[in-house]
């Protein structure tokens, strides 16, 4: 089936989030180092019968775990591999980068040459100059890949997402593949679960062997890698990165001022609160400041009302990534500001990819914005209550001292 199109997924998107990620790490590590296992070192080498009980943070000329992290496992080197058993999260970004161990958590890297087999738990997010996953690959979630040559086998437990030069798919998937690029070919040794989605310039772009087994319909959209030119623009992720730095200065400052607002509520009834609030502020707000503005009086109290709009939004989006990082990282509570450092770096990094996707990006970006706004409305409300009580009681204890008349 064809579609002519214009929208189009980002062949370099994923990549410059994973640099983004790697570019940061480098500056904000020292203030998290003390909350976990640092390793530091020309080779730093996790030996095949040495067990660690926390995080992993390693940086070196070379990287090798071959021994089992109970925690998550950081690794920043110009060659990183990966042998051993990681029980939580697997982040990279290395020169060349091979794994093939076991991960039960989600796996993000980034790197020249990047290799990937192994039993994986969750969610492959990769990126690379060239990037190939193996034969003997099992991952239990998704894969979503980018880089200038990728080829996967395999098998894939959810979806596959490809961006590149050139995309070779001989893997087996439950789910849907969706690949753009300027050269693709399905191998006939391919079975995908349901739909097949590509986005090319031309339909000769696309190479379908006939014994590949798509269970669903097919999708081509033509033209679809010209439309938006800004994610090959080098300033574009040197403005995210910007934008990421900002908003980690902006969120540890927050934490100083209001360490209260990074707590998450612990009883649905909050929560369903807190998205109500959001929804209804979401829209009554800039309603209301219109309606005020239309007065001459009203124009500074509309000002000033939609700056605060503005500004509870931003913060709001900044708890909302510190709370999806702290939920990755799987942290207990944002009680240590070595923990929030990285909670929101993860937080801010994946929000600005999710809110870049085509398709979804806007809906994601809503339901940040929903979530944002109610928790820092919430949490004024909660602020005003807490006073109100304590003028009352203050008030009957006042009252209870004053002698009779």
């Amino acid at each position: 089936m064809l579609r002519s199109s214009r929208s189009v997924g980002s062949r370099s998107l994923w990549l410059g989030a994973w640099l983004a990620l790697a570019v940061l790490t480098a500056f904000v590590y020292p203030a998290a180092a003390h909350a976990a296992d640092l390793r530091k070192a020309d080779r730093v080498e996790i030996a095949a019968d040495e067990v660690i009980d926390d995080t992993l943070i390693a940086f070196g000329d070379a990287v090798v775990i071959r021994g089992h992290v109970r925690g998550d496992a950081l690794a920043f080197a110009r060659t990183v591999t990966v042998k051993g058993t990681v029980d939580g999260n697997l982040i990279t970004a290395a020169d060349r980068i091979d794994l093939d161990g076991a991960v039960h958590g989600s796996v993000m890297i980034a790197g020249q040459n990047v290799t990937v087999g192994g039993l994986l738990g969750s969610q492959l997010y990769a990126a690379g100059r060239s990037l190939n996953l193996g034969n003997e690959l099992e991952v239990a979630g998704d894969a979503i890949l980018t880089g200038s040559a990728v080829d996967v086998a395999g098998a894939i437990g959810r979806d596959v997402y490809a961006m590149g030069e050139r995309i070779e798919i001989d893997a087996t998937m439950a789910r849907d593949l969706v690949i753009s690029g300027a050269n693709l070919r399905v191998g006939g040794t391919t079975t995908v679960g349901r739909d097949l989605s590509a986005q090319v310039d031309g339909a000769e772009d696309l190479v379908l062997e006939g014994g590949a087994s798509i269970s669903g319909e097919t999708y081509i959209e033509l033209d679809a890698l010209n439309a938006n030119k800004r994610y090959d623009d080098l300033g574009f992720y040197l403005w995210k990165i910007a934008m990421i730095a900002a908003g980690l200065v902006f969120g540890l400052v927050a934490y100083m001022v209001v360490p209260d607002l990074f707590q998450a509520p612990r009883e649905r009834k909050q929560w369903l609160r807190m998205i109500g609030i959001g929804l209804l502020g979401l829209f009554a707000i800039p309603v209301v400041s219109i309606i005020t503005a239309a007065t001459l009086v009203g124009i500074p109290l509309a000002a000033v009302t939609m700056g605060g709009y503005l500004l509870a939004l931003y913060l709001g989006k900044i708890v909302v990534a510190a709370e999806l990082g702290r939920r990755l990282l799987r942290f207990r509570a944002q009680r240590k500001r070595s923990e929030l450092v990285w909670s929101l770096l993860l937080g801010l990094v994946l929000v600005m990819v999710l809110v870049e996707l085509p398709y979804i990006g806007g809906v994601l970006g809503f339901i940040v914005a929903v979530l944002g706004l109610g928790t820092v409305s919430n949490y004024l409300f909660e602020l005003r209550d807490r006073r109100a009580q304590r003028r009352s009681a203050d008030e009957t204890r006042v009252r209870t001292k004053l002698p009779e008349p």
